[in-house]
């Protein structure tokens, strides 16, 4: 989740700096911006790839970076990941399409922005998620039985 992201963009950085107006998209997650208990290990990389991805954005001349923080997203990942618990006690207003992510992404990185949070929900939520309150309902949301 985070030094396979790293090294991937490391070796193609060189060859996207030979072309002008190169850019990369990291998908990150809305984690990398709030606690998510029980989650640690996979908000930590999320932030760390977040970090990453706007430092090397700064760095960079003729490749503009763009890290995706999207929250619950409509695939089919949390079944594979055994987290099938959560398309039941997660709310749908709290989940964006796949394609909402997909535009709004791709919009960002052609306005050359760093990072974009998908989502009006998410977008709106966003000054609130470090709070108390937006900690408890995540984890009662969250939560197995």
């Amino acid at each position: 989740m985070c030094g396979g992201v790293i090294d991937l963009i490391q070796k193609f950085i060189p060859k996207l700096s030979e072309q002008n107006n190169s850019r990369i998209v990291i998908i990150s997650s809305i984690g990398a911006v709030t606690p998510m208990p029980k989650s640690s290990i996979y908000s930590s990389a999320k932030a760390a790839i977040y970090a990453y991805g706007r430092s090397l954005n700064a760095e960079l001349k003729n490749i503009t970076v763009t890290v995706s923080l999207p929250g619950y997203v409509k695939t089919d990942i949390h079944k594979k990941a055994g987290l099938n618990h959560l398309e039941k006690k997660i709310p749908s207003w709290m989940w964006v399409d796949v394609h909402k992510v997909v535009y709004e992404t791709e919009r960002a990185s052609l306005k050359g922005n760093s990072s974009v949070i998908p989502g009006f929900i998410y977008k709106l939520a966003r000054p609130f998620l470090g709070s108390n309150l937006a900690n408890k309902i995540w984890r009662f949301l969250s939560r197995r039985n």
